[in-house]
Parts: structure tokens; C-alpha cells; sequence
């Protein structure tokens, strides 16, 4: 299965460069990547023959990198970005 995550990130390298290398910690990216690769995939063996699945994939894939780059956005200026405090 990684391979084929990997492979839809090769695919599609405006998604793997707008996703952050540790990608594969973070449960929603991670989840996300991997429901699209086994969906791409079914789609690319022929066991998904319904030619509107297609689209609905490529909308699936806009709508998680929207949500992706949201999630993003709403993270920065967070601690996490900053030096720890001394007291702790």
C-alpha cells in the first residue's frame, strides 16, 4: 500500500510538494493519502469501471489538498513554531 501512496504522490507532485515531509505522522494526511491511492488504483486496474468515478476521484483529490492547505493555514503562528517557554 505504500507504494502505491508513494505513487500517487509521484503522480501528482503539486500534492507531495505541498504536503510536508512528515506526511506520514499526522493521521489525516496519512488517512487521506492512502484512501486516495487504493481508490486510484481501483480506478487504474479497471475494478471501478463506472467512467464517472473519475471525476468524483479528481474532485476528491481537490477537495484534500483544499482541506490539507486549510489545516496548514490555521496552524501557523502556533507554539509549535516558537522556543518553549522557560518555565517549563
Amino acid at each position: 500500500m505504500w507504494d502505491a501512496v508513494e505513487q500517487l504522490r509521484h503522480d501528482y507532485p503539486h500534492l507531495g510538494s505541498a504536503i510536508d515531509k512528515n506526511w506520514h505522522t499526522r493521521q489525516f494526511t496519512r488517512d487521506g493519502f492512502v484512501a486516495l491511492a487504493v481508490w486510484r488504483a481501483e480506478v487504474d486496474t479497471g475494478r471501478q469501471t463506472d467512467p464517472r468515478l473519475e471525476h468524483q476521484w479528481q474532485q476528491a483529490l481537490h477537495n484534500f489538498q483544499r482541506q490539507h492547505d486549510d489545516i496548514r493555514r490555521s496552524l501557523r503562528g502556533t507554539l509549535e513554531e516558537h522556543q518553549e517557554p522557560d518555565a517549563w
